[in-house]
Formats: structure tokens, sequence, C-alpha cells
């Protein structure tokens, strides 16, 4: 994104941090010893949501700007 100078860089990474963070968070508490099931929920509903949403919008215009930049 920065190689491409995607204006939307900042978001975008904001996004992939703030999820990265949620999963740290997530990843430290089932080594503390939270049970895969109060796990579960979480990652089906808004890890699932929230990939689905980024790989549609997010990362198809940082697509679609890379691409018209490589011309």
């Amino acid at each position: 994104m920065q190689r491409y100078n995607f204006p939307a860089y900042p978001m975008h990474k904001g996004e992939h941090d703030r999820v990265l963070l949620s999963m740290d968070q997530h990843a430290t508490a089932w080594r503390n010893g939270a049970k895969v099931d109060e796990l579960l929920p979480w990652l089906e509903g808004q890890v699932a949501d929230w990939f689905i949403h980024h790989v549609s919008t997010m990362d198809m215009m940082t697509a679609r700007h890379v691409q018209t930049q490589m011309v």
C-alpha cells in the first residue's frame, strides 16, 4: 500500500492493527484458560464478518488502486 501511495493506507492499516490487537487479546485469554466455546462465537462471528467485509471493501479498493498504478 505504501509502495503504491494508497491514499487510505492509514485507515486500512488501522483496521488491520485493530483486528490484530483483538486477536492477540483473545489468544492471550485462550492461553490463560479461556475455553474454546467461549472464543468460538467471536471467531465465527466478529472475525469472519470483519474478514468478509474487509476483503470486499478495503482490500478491493486497495487492489484497484495498485492496479491503476502499475499501468
